[in-house]
Formats: structure tokens, sequence, C-alpha cells
């Protein structure tokens, strides 16, 4: 019995903690050790979202100030911040809501008034919007529709002719002022009055170009 004893101390003191391919082997291991990841300090966690804050990141400034809210529940500072970011966020996803909701209507009034249905493009083209009232597309277009509305049938030719010219003038003014979108529009449009004219499409081409859309056959 004694040697059993002699042989387990000598294993423990000889092979007590050995190295297998880089891992720790121990037979007796520390149970007193905890391995833990010590949290974030809060002032560390605020000047993460700051950070983000000045830098217009407000989803990843949210999510900082919620930590050091957790950390410190009872700071105002944190949970004001959270809503100042989440007004921010939730404004901007209106706007770019706004924003996309208007350019549709300008492409389904322009789709209308190639197609000659003036009722419909006027109807598109009249917008309630912050963009609409700072942009005078629209307010173009709704005066070209009330002409075409009122149109009498025996001065049609030349008034295509002097839509065209109006429409390659407006054209080239965005053109010039790099206004490409409404530059483009104001082609489109001439396009559809004189369709076999090459300047118009020529043009489109450009404008489409100098807005990185992938250069397309024209019509």
């Amino acid at each position: 019995m004694r040697k059993v004893f002699l042989l387990f101390f000598t294993l423990v003191f000889a092979f007590g903690e050995k190295s297998f391919a880089g891992n720790h082997f121990v037979l007796f291991p520390d149970t007193t050790k905890k391995s833990q990841v010590i949290p974030e300090n809060y002032n560390d966690l605020i000047k993460k979202a700051d950070d983000a804050f000045a830098n217009y990141n407000w989803n990843t400034a949210i999510y900082y100030y919620q930590q050091a809210h957790q950390l410190k529940p009872g700071e105002k500072y944190p949970m004001d911040k959270i809503a100042y970011c989440e007004k921010v966020v939730a404004d901007s996803t209106e706007m770019a809501n706004a924003a996309n909701n208007y350019r549709s209507n300008l492409n389904k009034g322009d789709s209308c008034f190639k197609t000659k249905n003036w009722e419909a493009a006027k109807k598109y083209y009249q917008q309630d919007d912050f963009e609409a009232n700072a942009d005078p597309y629209p307010k173009v277009m709704i005066k070209f529709c009330n002409d075409k509305l009122a149109e009498v049938p025996e001065t049609s030719a030349k008034n295509h002719k002097e839509e065209y010219n109006y429409f390659i003038k407006q054209g080239d003014e965005c053109y010039t002022s790099s206004d490409w979108e409404n530059a483009l529009r104001y082609y489109q449009l001439a396009h559809s009055v004189f369709p076999n004219e090459k300047y118009p499409k020529d043009q489109m081409g450009m404008c489409e170009s100098k807005m990185g859309y992938p250069r397309t056959k024209q019509d």
C-alpha cells in the first residue's frame, strides 16, 4: 500500500502539469479561478458612442449608448442620446421614402406624358411635397399638360416643334449646371416628341453616363 501512495504522489509531482502539443494539461485544475470576460467600462462605452455620434453612425452610437445604459441605468445622458439618434434614423427613413415616392411619381408622369395621357400625367406631377415645391420640373410639366388639354388640333405641329426646342433648351441648361437627372428627363421628353432626332438620344446617353448608369441602346 505504501508503494502505491509513493507511486501516486510521484506521478502528481512529475506529471501534474504537462504540455501536450501546446495544450496545457492540469491533473488537478484550480477550481477557484474563474474565466470571464471583463465588461467594458462605462466611460469607454460612452466614448465609443460619442465617436460614432460625431461621425453620424447613428445605429452604432445607439448600440454603445444602450450598453452604457445597462451599466448605469440611472444616467440620463445615454438615454437622451439614444432618443436623439432614433429620431434622426426615423426622420432619415421618412425622407428617403418621400424622395423615392417623389421620383416614382415623376417617372409615372413622364410615362403618361409620352403617351399623350395629359390628365394622368398632370395628376402625377401635382405633388404636395417639399421637393416638388423646390423643383421647377413638375411645375413646367403641369403647364405643358394644361396647354395640351387646351390645344387646338390645327396648331399641334407648330406646338410640337416649340415643345421640342423648349425641352432641348431646358435639358442643355440642366446639363451645363450638372443637374443630370432633370437634364435626362428633358432630353427624354424631347426624344418622345421627335424620336428620330439624334441629339436628344446622344445627350440621354451622356446623362446616364454622368449618373453612373450602364449605357443602353436608345430607341
